[in-house]
């Protein structure tokens, strides 16, 4: 199937989604979600081929991690063991996306790779604080969680630093949309933390597979 087609279904079933989040269709919620990882792998695979098995390998790592993320996650009020599940699933796909990120050369001097560790560092540390009170026995989980998805957001600066915008933005939009989930989980929800937390994710795996689909056929 084209590229094309790949991409015209996963828009729809991404506003498909996000439409249940607003209008709280379980029905429907139970089946666009766990297409959206499905349906953007069908997009990275049809854009690279065969092209650079490694790094396609790991990004389907990442994506398969992310469909199984997506998917715990749905079932969590009913179990919060699945909420354990889920946060390993997301965590095997960060990794997936730092090794992946390491496949590329470093693209920023190292006065800024410190100046990139500073930045992502304190933000990590602010939320983790934010949070620290209401964690409890998930302390130790959640701080190698943050650890992991800090890396993630270094690595995929200092790798596409100046080549790759769509990546950068769309790390920055990952932190963005985990932040949230834990904010909500652990200190209060949030006004339509649901859309925010959906549409910051869905649109950050967008860029990252096609910030590095470019990256592999322009490599």
């Amino acid at each position: 199937m084209k590229s094309n087609y790949w991409l015209t279904l996963f828009i729809i079933d991404a506003v498909l989604h996000l439409t249940t989040t607003i209008s709280s269709i379980p029905t429907l919620n139970l089946i666009t979600k766990p297409l959206l990882m499905i349906l953007l792998g069908g997009y990275f695979v049809s854009l690279v081929g065969n092209k650079n098995n490694k790094l396609r390998l790991l990004i389907i790592i990442a994506l398969a991690c992310s469909w199984f993320g997506d998917t715990f996650l749905m079932f969590q009020e009913s179990n919060p063991m699945f909420f354990m599940l889920g946060l390993g699933s997301f965590l095997l796909a960060h990794v997936a996306y730092v090794i992946g990120f390491n496949k590329f050369d470093n693209l920023v001097p190292k006065s800024a790779v410190y100046l990139i560790v500073i930045l992502f560092a304190t933000y990590s540390l602010t939320l983790a604080n934010a949070l620290w009170s209401g964690l409890g026995e998930m302390k130790i989980p959640v701080l190698v969680y943050a650890l992991v998805i800090t890396l993630m957001g270094i690595f995929g600066f200092i790798k596409n630093w100046q080549i790759n915008k769509l990546i950068l933005i769309g790390v920055v939009l990952f932190i963005i949309s985990d932040s949230l989930i834990a904010y909500t989980k652990f200190v209060e929800p949030l006004d339509m933390s649901r859309l925010l937390i959906m549409s910051t994710y869905i649109t950050a795996q967008f860029l990252i597979i096609k910030g590095l689909s470019q990256r592999i056929l322009t490599n």
